[in-house]
């Protein structure tokens, strides 16, 4: 087995393999699929649950993968069912621990904004907050479809299927979302 993924073409059969190995206790084949996928888990969980409570949920997500492996049916639907692991673990973390905000103003934006306009910067840490705190009192399920949809680029139909909920489920809570969204977000900023 190799120790990583080799090219696009057979990458499926790969991870497919990978994952029938794991689901037999190798511990090694599992690191293998932990390297290829903890990018882009940890970036969907911090979307969803913020940095902090996203790396928890992610790591998380990764130990709970490993103790079910031997329940997942289709290898070959490793990573969406990965990824369903990864939003439900995120939703736990935003029920458990809504004290922090989900979002954070990176150094580099705040420099970049400080250098261009401090009155603009001004302007936009206060439009960031007020973004922050109605993103924080969204539902989880409304966080979890705003960042699978806008932070992610999955379709309202890939968002249905990763989270096991109905489309029209999906868009309803999207368009509530938006609109929470909206209500703070001054009009000239959008």
């Amino acid at each position: 087995m190799a120790a990583e993924l080799g090219g696009d073409g057979d990458r499926s059969a790969q991870i497919t393999e990978l994952v029938r190995a794991a689901q037999q206790g190798r511990r090694e084949a599992f690191d293998v699929l932990i390297e290829h996928y903890v990018g882009d888990m940890f970036r969907l969980a911090a979307a969803i649950a913020g940095p902090e409570d996203g790396r928890d949920a992610a790591q998380e997500a990764f130990v709970a993968a490993w103790r079910d492996l031997p329940r997942l049916r289709t290898p070959a639907t490793f990573e969406a069912w990965l990824r369903r692991i990864v939003v439900h673990r995120s939703q736990n973390a935003i029920r458990s621990r809504r004290r922090r905000p989900a979002l954070s103003l990176e150094a580099s934006e705040v420099e970049a904004n400080r250098v261009a306009a401090p009155g603009d910067f001004r302007d936009a840490v206060h439009a960031r907050d007020a973004l922050d705190g109605a993103f924080e009192e969204l539902s989880p399920e409304q966080r979890a479809v705003v960042a699978l949809h806008y932070g992610a680029g999955y379709t309202l139909s890939d968002i249905a299927s990763v989270t096991e909920t109905r489309l029209g489920t999906i868009k309803s809570r999207l368009s509530a979302a938006l609109r929470r969204l909206r209500a703070v977000v001054p009009e000239e900023s959008r």
